[in-house]
């Protein structure tokens, strides 16, 4: 296996065993004098963390990689209580389809093998979801389609997607839970990928933060909730040219959550 080395985003100190990472990127107050502070990595997303949650730390990670020595080739991304295992470890949750919740001390007893690829693979990613009428009407469901619409609409002018990839994005049925922001990776293609997310974001917030910064608790996550979409669009491509006859089901890992006391998986209950 390539060297590989993981880093957390979080915004307080994660609920995740101690040796599940090598670095935090620490969000709020959380490590503020840590050289892989987002205040000193990426300055627009520190300032507009309560519109980009955890997300501003994935957006932030190209700039963490910049210093990174070369030889890692392999970046393993989680956050402050989720990762993707390579078991289908704990109980099923029963608040998000596709993920696990285990108890804090069920995990501590774990080593770095649950959280690497297989073999010669790249990539360790959670359980792709399935939406039979589209990303469309599953985001108009349960988010602000405006958003969705102006989103891609940026990502044509940035040159992320072109028309025809647009049209395919909002009608994908497959969506890979946390794109490419929870998972391992290849360096150099998250890098470029995460960075390009990273413009996509402040173009959008700069251009309709207003609008955003009037949603509720939930919905004002758009740019997170955007951005692991697209990820999962550019993921899915990926590896639809790495592996032409579909991607062997090893790449394929389980999002597990780290819970404490029996207390469940709750959306937009913490800042990741």
């Amino acid at each position: 296996m390539k060297p590989i080395t993981r880093y957390c985003i979080s915004h307080a100190e994660p609920m995740l065993p101690p040796y599940w990472f090598d670095d935090a990127i620490a969000l709020g107050e959380y490590e503020e004098e840590s050289p892989l502070h987002i205040s000193r990595l990426h300055n627009f997303w520190h300032k507009n963390r309560s519109l980009s949650f955890g997300a501003a730390g994935s957006y932030a990670l190209p700039r963490a990689l910049e210093q990174l020595p070369p030889e890692y080739q392999l970046v393993g991304i989680c956050s402050y209580r989720k990762a993707i295992l390579r078991r289908p470890l704990g109980r099923p949750s029963e608040s998000y389809p596709t993920m696990r919740e285990m108890e804090r001390h069920e995990a501590e007893p774990l080593d770095a093998s649950e959280m690497s690829p297989t073999g010669e693979h790249e990539f360790l990613l959670a359980q792709p979801r399935h939406f039979p009428t589209g990303l469309f009407h599953q985001y108009a469901l349960v988010h602000e389609l405006v958003d969705l619409l102006d989103y891609t609409s940026l990502a044509i002018n940035n040159g992320i997607l072109d028309k025809a990839a647009a049209a395919d994005f909002v009608r994908e049925q497959v969506i890979i839970p946390g794109g490419c922001e929870l998972g391992i990776y290849p360096r150099q293609w998250l890098a470029g990928t995460l960075s390009a997310l990273s413009t996509l974001g402040k173009t959008f917030l700069e251009t309709y933060g207003s609008r955003i910064r009037g949603y509720n608790i939930y919905q004002i996550r758009a740019v997170g909730f955007l951005s692991e979409r697209l990820g999962s669009f550019l993921l899915m491509r990926e590896l639809k040219r790495r592996y032409p006859q579909g991607a062997p089901p090893e790449v394929f890992g389980h999002m597990t959550c780290i819970i404490e006391d029996g207390r469940t998986y709750a959306a937009s209950t913490t800042n990741t």
